[in-house]
């Protein structure tokens, strides 16, 4: 079998921010997570914890319609490995599940790590 690697995608940082926003009933603008901005210069998200990275990586990967469990394998000062396990891959036999890894930066940036089968 060949395996292809994809190229290193930034997510927006617009997008993102939508992304964490909910409106209530009465109107107002209430963040789903704290976030705050490393500088005034540049818009960039910080990102404080594994739960953080997490519901980064489920609002703009998803799930693969309810197939993918997302986990954060481990972290350090500059990122966050998370890993996405699919149910249907194990169900067919593979060792491991793994479906989709990424690098989630403290920035909010995000690395791809994705394996495509040929």
């Amino acid at each position: 079998m060949l395996y292809e690697k994809s190229k290193k995608r930034i997510l927006e940082n617009k997008k993102l921010e939508e992304n964490l926003l909910i409106v209530p009933i009465n109107g107002e603008v209430v963040k789903k997570k704290e976030v705050s901005p490393i500088s005034t210069e540049c818009p960039l998200i910080r990102i404080h914890s594994k739960s953080d990275a997490l519901s980064l990586v489920e609002d703009q990967l998803g799930d693969n319609g309810g197939d993918w469990t997302w986990s954060c394998l481990w972290n350090d000062d500059k990122k966050f490995f998370v890993k996405a396990i699919s149910q249907t891959a194990l169900t067919e036999g593979a060792m491991t599940g793994t479906a989709y890894t990424v690098y989630v930066y403290r920035d909010g940036s995000i690395k791809e790590n994705m394996f495509d089968l040929k």
